[in-house]
């Protein structure tokens, strides 16, 4: 997936970087054979961690709660989960224009009480998860927002009325 293409820069370096410069990485003798073989192992670790990472984490919605898996390590996994009855607020973000191109971006679940929010980041389409997460709340859970008027001048008479200075 996209979001993660990022961070996959690194390891494919790694990996690829040695092979461009095999003439004269083997032109070193053993010390050389060594470099090209460290770098690619490296690349290698660091992509499977990446893949590991990616494959393992994870977010549930249910018909009572939302659950999000942290892969954060090969042995730190973090798991979080919100009742619905808890969910005060859901809104999401599409940052930049690869966001807005591939379509993926954070979804934040904010909370009542002390625990922690929910950011669920690198979402494919967050603004479908969004609208999922909204209307299982149902419409007197959440405010809804007014979309924007398509007469701005018009909504700002009735709002202020014709007295408004302009």
């Amino acid at each position: 997936p996209v979001p993660h293409l990022r961070s996959a820069v690194l390891p494919a370096l790694l990996i690829l970087a040695p092979f461009f410069f095999m003439l004269p990485l083997f032109s070193w003798g053993r010390a050389g054979v060594a470099v090209f073989g460290i770098s690619i192992a490296f690349g290698l670790a660091l992509a499977a961690r990446i893949a590991y990472r990616w494959h393992w984490n994870s977010f549930i919605v249910t018909d009572r709660r939302i659950i999000d898996v942290d892969q954060r390590g090969f042995f730190d996994r973090v798991v979080s989960e919100v009742g619905f009855e808890r969910i005060t607020d859901v809104a999401y973000r599409m940052r930049g224009l690869a966001g807005h191109v591939f379509r993926y971006g954070t979804v934040t679940v904010r909370t009542q009480g002390a625990g922690a929010n929910l950011e669920l980041s690198h979402i494919p389409h967050p603004e479908n998860v969004h609208e999922l997460i909204a209307g299982m709340l149902g419409p007197t859970r959440l405010e809804s927002v007014p979309d924007t008027p398509k007469d701005p001048d018009r909504f700002v008479r009735e709002v202020y009325g014709d007295g408004l200075d302009r």
